[in-house]
């Protein structure tokens, strides 16, 4: 865009914040001070926000945080501390400006002049317009002109620029692009592909670019200072976000947690916030405080997470999921070999999916989805629809005849007994394939393993507390932040038990329970989940209760 279509767009903004500074979005903001200035400045983010088209805003990931959002967050990030003179604040990715018009109010609260409290923010971004419209917003909450804070807010991308030579700061804070890498509208491109300079193994291919901004802000943030940057709730268990969590833990403390379990945005995400205290010197056994909702309620604290640790274990209690320790040297691995589909075996099968009555002369094997899988039980054919590729079945099955390359060979290699696993689940959720029939949909895992093994290996997957051990390691990956979402990897570290007479039991029942129904497969289901917690040293009822609670129809 032009400087004249900047312009426009910008005036615009001004004309659209009249009407908004009077419209109950607004009007209900408290601030400390001036409300009329801050409703003001607020509106043209707001403008600028409805005059983006949707498709435009997810490519660059922007995603506009409420007010009151921003705001706490920022009180978060300066708890415990008191601004002094030569306090500075950046916002790497500003978008309209609406954290750093947060944290100019929180030192004008504290304090400072209007005058000094903008001077102390500092942004980027690489959309200029949005750049312009943040001017716009601090010159009208100060009182000035544009001109004076117009150093204050620079067009670049902090990833890949160094807009702010030889500075370091006393906070950044903000809410980063939230750029997924498996799709292609947004994935990285040019300088920041794979990894954007300084940021080595933290900028594996598939890390959310919102997590490369936390390790960008560590190289900004003066020793002691704080980071404070929305995140996707995934980025506290991804795998590629691994290297981005260890050099957090090894170059600050975890001094706060902030967890969404609301949407906050139109895009279908849940998002958090860690917040960091800069430091070469992390201490050891030290506690993250832990803070949830919108109204960044406090719930209590928790062991920091330490260097190779996912953390999904910091929110395991807001979420109810009761702590186990499971302590094995013997994992699924040691038995079993897992694999899950991609895009080329989901896209590749459709085309070659029908109802079963209707190929009944041809080679085939019945299609299972995650939707037809259920705590040791398997559904195909009983009642329960599938969906694949848009449409419903009621017992789908694949014309193998139909396939061709890769995803042929594939599905031969199905053609063996094994276990079927789903995905984004409330507990882990196995079938055991027996005659090696069943083919399973993306994004449902195979799990290989020798035939005598199976209903071993169903019953410690199906086992009460390696559901919660597995969702107090991946909770947010899911888009559920109460789903349990593995990957082939993460089915293959689950732990083994270590009780092989408890054990040999539980398969015993987990078989019956395959093929039980009503109060029958109830109880079959609670026996079995009593006898595989024993299998694992576990002792509490609250584990199997929780299970049980949440385990589905049966």
């Amino acid at each position: 865009m032009g400087p004249e279509g900047l312009t426009e767009l910008v005036a615009a903004a001004h004309a659209a914040a009249n009407d908004l500074a009077a419209s109950s979005d607004l009007a209900s903001v408290d601030p400390a001070s001036d409300t009329a200035a801050l409703v003001r400045a607020l509106a043209l983010g707001l403008a600028h926000e409805q005059a983006q088209h949707p498709d435009a805003r997810r490519s660059r990931g922007a995603h506009f945080t409420p007010y009151d959002v921003a705001a706490r967050l920022v009180a978060l990030a300066l708890d415990g501390t008191e601004p002094q003179a030569g306090f500075s604040a950046c916002d790497p990715a500003c978008g309209a400006g609406v954290f750093l018009l947060a944290v100019a109010e929180a030192l004008v609260a504290r304090g400072w002049s209007r005058a000094g409290a903008v001077r102390a923010v500092h942004g980027t971004d690489i959309d200029a317009a949005s750049v312009d419209v943040a001017r716009d917003a601090l010159a009208v909450w100060a009182g000035t002109s544009r001109a004076a804070v117009h150093e204050q807010v620079r067009v670049a991308d902090a990833l890949v620029d160094d807009p702010w030579p030889g500075r370091r700061f006393a906070l950044v804070v903000g809410n980063p692009p939230f750029l997924g890498q498996l799709q292609a509208s947004t994935v990285r491109r040019g300088a920041v592909l794979g990894a954007a300079p300084g940021l080595g193994a933290a900028g594996a291919p598939y890390v959310d670019t919102a997590a490369l901004f936390l390790t960008r802000a560590l190289d900004l943030v003066a020793d002691g200072g704080r980071v404070a940057l929305l995140q996707p709730q995934s980025v506290l268990v991804a795998r590629d976000a691994q290297a981005v969590r260890t050099r957090m833990v090894q170059q600050s403390n975890v001094r706060a947690l902030w967890w969404a379990p609301e949407p906050l945005f139109a895009a279908h995400v849940r998002v958090c916030a860690p917040v960091l205290e800069r430091t070469d010197d992390p201490l050891s056994g030290a506690c993250t405080r832990i803070v949830r909702g919108r109204a960044f309620d406090d719930v209590g604290t928790c062991a920091s997470p330490g260097a190779g640790e996912a953390w999904g274990s910091l929110v395991r209690d807001l979420l109810g999921v009761p702590a186990v320790a499971l302590r094995t040297e013997r994992r699924v691995g040691d038995l079993a070999t897992a694999t899950a589909g991609f895009r080329d075996e989901y896209y590749g099968l459709v085309g070659a999916v029908h109802e079963a009555g209707e190929i009944d002369d041809r080679d085939t094997m019945r299609l299972v989805t995650c939707g037809l899988i259920d705590a040791l039980e398997c559904h195909w054919g009983r009642g329960r629809t599938a969906r694949f590729a848009r449409h419903a079945y009621h017992a789908p099955a694949v014309d193998l005849a139909a396939l061709e390359g890769r995803v042929a060979t594939w599905a031969a290699a199905q053609r063996v007994p094994k276990l079927l696993l789903a995905t984004q689940t409330k507990v882990i959720e196995v079938c055991v394939d027996e005659t090696g029939d069943l083919l399973p949909s993306t994004p449902v895992i195979a799990v290989h393993a020798p035939a005598t093994q199976l209903w071993h290996l169903a019953a410690a997957l199906s086992a009460p507390c390696v559901s919660a051990h597995a969702l107090s390691r991946v909770a947010g990956a899911a888009l559920s932040a109460q789903a349990i979402k593995l990957a082939a990897r993460q089915v293959l570290d689950l732990p083994l038990p270590v009780d092989d007479a408890a054990w040999a039991e539980g398969a015993v029942l987990a078989k019956q329970a395959h093929g039980a129904t009503g109060a029958e497969r109830r109880q079959l289901l609670d026996r079995f989940g009593a006898v595989m917690d024993r299998a694992y040293g576990v002792d509490d009822p609250a584990v199997l209760a929780w299970w049980a609670a949440r385990r589905g129809p049966t």
